[in-house]
């Protein structure tokens, strides 16, 4: 009751205080605790990665991530309050660095952020070499005024947008930024696109560091951060300036029938983590004056516009990007750039038009394809995509649709025997075959094509599952399912024929990313740059890091615990031992349900028992054939074009480059946590042996010309003094 009352209490905007310890009056239950270790440990053996992740090593990865133990101790461990158990739930899932896979606390934590009331940009002095890298400052209009509410500040020392961050509580701000996106972030194993996530947060959202949810991450340590900050170049002489930023608690708690609608429908939608997430923040974001009375408005509006709308137009960058699912442009030269934010369209229809008008309609010969932020969607209209756009392909979907498995578990093992028997048994009351398995049935055999065999044969029995290959992954012996793949000809049957104008060629497709080109569109991109259709261009990270790579968490597919309930109910299993229980209070469990293999693997060798050879493209590492930085704001998308334009005439590198290797960087090491001053250091090292260099060959130069000089005057005075009157 003290709980409810104190929710009842929270405005939109809050004090950290006043969130912080509403939040922890919430009170530690062992009875909720019980429920969600025994429905994430009968969970758990389905997932597609739960053996290989327990003890995954090669040359540049080790990973050792128990979850059975890690909910051992959880289960064995009394909490203070209920926010330290939900945290310590979320942190398990954490260093899988897998976005499909997540634990989300429930409400209220759902609807709760910390917030400053800024954005971040990390920007580098030369975009190609990383050189002095900086986070930049920038206000949020939208944050400011309620800040002043809160918070006793003097305006005037808001007048800091575009000042460069030198340090954050006495550290290195970039390497700040950098530890917080390598230990609570977890999206994906690449850390410099878990950087981009710190800093410029996922597509239209905000910065995870700076814009913290309280359904992932825990709230910062304490109510206040101290910064140095320095003035941009343009001020002269340079100053410097320490300040004492806020945190901001925001509840955004859903107060309308329409948005608790839409919320429990997005809840049941098949999309990792960071999609997720920017569609929450979307659909529970409020004016920020909302809350507010009249007066309050206008105390606050004769306080906070005595400078500040010239604080906020000073800007150094604008946002020029847009919200749509797909977008075509044309660049001065006939360029054409194709924007994809997703493949989970909001219409299909106009997705599928856009694209085929785009294309059809383009004259010049270059494509840009900008999958910045694009968290997948359907898997099939992914593959759609890729056959007209790249016509060269064919039309059969089997020589594009990727391999896929499924782990063989005893909770798996009998919803695809009760699937089967359903099928033959009562096939008039099942759902037609050929659609997306989602809708068929995830464990109905017809929902599934071999993906092992050159003929398209569509299963009609429980053997898919059944007869497929023993590895071991983790140390762990498990049974895994045949290779499969889904019938994706219901989606290409949507589209026009493609092949009407010559196919582009590769040389003059680039296909831009921020690293976090994921699910959907990371089979969508990788099946390009192993096909050497296109080059990739990955932007963003830490320079002193290593190549970027230009997809995330490929994975196979999403699902919940939810979704898993209504399977059972569907294959009348309500009442077993083996299905996990909903969550208690709302909280939702994501889970990579299959697995997809790399475009260069074989399925011959697929076929032999006992395996661990066989590596998920998952914990594959292929850098993008380009690593660049942002010259200027992240969302400035004009300016990125013309920054990667130039790789048009550059060649792709040869493929031993881009072949799959194992991730080379996951964890930080010690050398990545110092002062990004050894950045420039070596960067100086080389312009300094490269000026050597040139005043060498300068040098040697002049002594030529010296001595030429030389032997023509002593020619001169020979001829001068020879006698040739002997002659």
């Amino acid at each position: 009751n003290n709980n409810i009352q104190c929710l009842q209490t929270l405005s939109q905007y809050n004090t950290y205080d006043n969130l912080n310890s509403c939040l922890n009056s919430i009170p530690y239950s062992s009875q909720n605790k019980a429920q969600i270790v025994d429905s994430l440990q009968k969970m758990l053996p389905s997932y597609a990665f739960i053996d290989i992740s327990r003890n995954f090593s090669s040359p540049g990865l080790s990973m050792q991530v128990d979850l059975f133990n890690s909910l051992a101790q959880i289960a064995t461990t009394n909490y203070i309050n209920d926010a330290t158990m939900q945290q310590a739930f979320a942190n398990i899932f954490v260093p899988l660095h897998d976005a499909h896979t997540r634990y989300n606390k429930p409400p209220p934590y759902r609807y709760s952020y910390f917030a400053l009331p800024f954005s971040l940009d990390c920007i580098a002095d030369s975009g190609y070499t990383g050189f002095n890298q900086k986070l930049i400052l920038t206000l949020r209009s939208e944050l400011i005024d309620p800040y002043l509410k809160l918070y006793n500040i003097d305006l005037n020392q808001l007048n800091i947008n575009g000042w460069i961050i030198e340090s954050i509580d006495n550290q290195n701000a970039i390497n700040t930024l950098l530890e917080f996106a390598n230990n609570s972030i977890g999206y994906t194993k690449d850390i410099n696109s878990r950087f981009n996530l710190a800093v410029n947060g996922y597509g239209d959202t905000k910065g995870y560091w700076n814009y913290r949810s309280q359904q992932l991450f825990g709230p910062p340590s304490k109510s206040t951060i101290n910064f140095l900050l320095k003035s941009p170049p343009q001020i002269f002489p340079i100053q410097t300036k320490k300040i004492t930023f806020n945190w901001i608690g925001i509840y955004n708690a859903p107060t309308t029938k329409l948005q608790i609608e839409q919320l429990n429908l997005l809840k049941t939608q098949r999309i990792p983590e960071p999609e997720y997430l920017r569609k929450l923040i979307k659909l529970t974001q409020k004016d920020s004056d909302s809350d507010s009375d009249s007066d309050s408005k206008s105390k606050s509006k004769s306080k906070s516009n005595l400078n500040l709308d010239s604080i906020l137009n000073s800007n150094l960058n604008t946002n020029d990007d847009t919200n749509n699912d797909v977008s075509f442009q044309l660049l001065a030269d006939g360029t054409g750039v194709l924007r994809i934010t997703t493949f989970g369209p909001s219409n299909q229809t106009q997705f599928i038009s856009s694209i085929e008008n785009a294309i059809a309609q383009h004259k010049g010969d270059k494509l840009i394809i900008d999958l910045r932020a694009n968290g997948g969607g359907d898997i099939c209209l992914g593959y759609a995509t890729l056959r007209y756009i790249f016509p060269q392909l064919g039309d059969d979907p089997e020589t594009i649709v990727g391999q896929y498995d499924l782990i063989a578990s005893q909770l798996f093992l009998q919803m695809a025997k009760n699937g089967a028997d359903l099928l033959c048994k009562q096939p008039g009351s099942q759902t037609k075959c050929g659609q997306d398995p989602e809708i068929v049935g995830y464990f109905t055999p017809c929902a599934w094509f071999s993906a092992a065999s050159t003929i398209r044969q569509q299963f009609r029995n429980s053997t898919w599952i059944n007869d497929g290959a023993i590895y071991n992954r983790g140390n762990v012996m498990n049974q895994y399912s045949q290779l499969i793949h889904e019938g994706c000809q219901y989606q290409f049957d949507q589209w026009a024929t493609p092949g009407c104008k010559q196919p582009y060629k590769s040389e003059n497709i680039l296909l831009l990313s921020d690293g976090l080109c994921g699910s959907t569109c990371s089979v969508f991109s990788s099946f390009i740059q192993l096909k050497r259709l296109a080059k990739t261009i990955a932007i963003g990270g830490v320079q002193q890091l290593n190549n970027q790579q230009f997809w995330s968490f490929p994975g196979g597919e999403v699902e919940t615990i939810d979704y898993i309930n209504s399977l059972a109910i569907r294959y009348n299993m309500q009442n077993s031992s083996l299905v996990p229980n909903l969550l208690p209070n709302d909280a939702i469990f994501r889970f990579a349900i299959r697995e997809i293999y790399p475009w260069n693997y074989t399925s011959p060798s697929r076929t032999m028992p006992n395996s661990n050879s066989i590596i998920p493209l998952e914990f594959l590492y292929v850098p993008a054939h380009f690593h660049i930085f942002y010259e200027t704001n992240a969302q400035n998308s004009s300016h990125l074009y013309q920054q990667i334009y130039p790789f048009f005439a550059t060649p792709m590198p040869p493929m031993s480059t881009t072949t799959t290797t194992f991730i080379q960087s996951n964890h930080l090491n010690s050398n990545h946590l110092k002062n990004t001053d050894n950045t420039k250091t070596k960067l100086t090292d080389i312009y300094d042996e490269i000026w050597k260099q040139i005043v060498l060959s300068i040098g040697l130069l002049l002594a030529i010309v010296s001595i030429a000089v030389l032997i023509i005057s002593l020619i001169r005075i020979y001829n001068q003094t020879f006698d040739y009157s002997n002659i």
